[in-house]
């Protein structure tokens, strides 16, 4: 069965929801698999990750040296949250790494998918799914492992805002600003992504389905 995901490329495809949930398990497993065999000891800034959440669970207060921080709080907040669960030690935290992951490599299928084909979608997943450095860093405690997610999440809401009009979009559009607000907490680095998100929120947007051209061309329907 074929179940409309997303409507991809100039034919209107879509994406078959069963192939996209088998990578993104493919994905998961592999990740898995990497963060049991892996062992990590945390150094350098992934050291001070856990400094930070170790430090926030244990007084309650952001922040080392007092209140003073070296770090934004979006990613030892994941941490802290972690170790509260499971206990502290990074191979909890690798595998909740491993699930952000999995849903990387759906988020892409879903972007990728506006505006290609659905073997150009899948393609890019896969390549996702199985990326050296991406698997690598799983177990590690860095914040790419958050921030990526996070970032393609955003990408698919200024996306949406661009294909609906009036309310829809004011509603997509500030999802989308929360969630780059999100990041900015993250990857303070991300600040130098705002520009394109501003641009992709309104250029061409609001404008409806209708006038993005191949984006709406009639779906196949044999």
């Amino acid at each position: 069965m074929v179940i409309d995901v997303c409507r991809l490329g100039h034919s209107g495809e879509r994406v078959r929801v069963s192939n996209a949930i088998l990578l993104a398990f493919g994905a998961l497993a592999l990740r898995v698999t990497w963060v049991a065999c892996a062992s990590v000891t945390p150094v350098s800034d992934f050291a001070g990750y856990e400094q930070h959440a170790v430090a926030w669970l244990n007084t309650g207060t952001f922040g080392v040296a007092g209140n003073l921080a070296y770090r934004t709080p979006g990613y030892p907040a994941l941490i802290a949250a972690t170790y509260a669960v499971v206990g502290e030690h990074p191979k909890g935290v690798g595998y909740v790494q491993a699930a952000l992951g999995a849903l990387s490599c759906l988020l892409l299928v879903l972007i990728v998918g506006r505006f290609a084909s659905p073997r150009a979608a899948l393609t890019a997943a896969v390549l996702l799914a199985v990326s050296p450095t991406a698997l690598a860093y799983t177990p590690v405690l860095a914040s790419e492992n958050l921030s990526t997610p996070v970032m393609l999440l955003g990408l698919l809401l200024v996306d949406n805002s661009r294909r609906a009009e009036g309310g829809r979009a004011l509603t997509w559009s500030a999802g989308a600003g929360v969630v780059f607000g999100l990041l900015m907490l993250v990857r303070p680095a991300a600040i130098f992504l705002a520009p394109a998100f501003v641009l992709l929120v309104f250029v061409g947007g609001g404008q409806g389905k209708d006038s993005r051209g191949w984006h709406n061309r009639p779906a196949r329907t044999g």
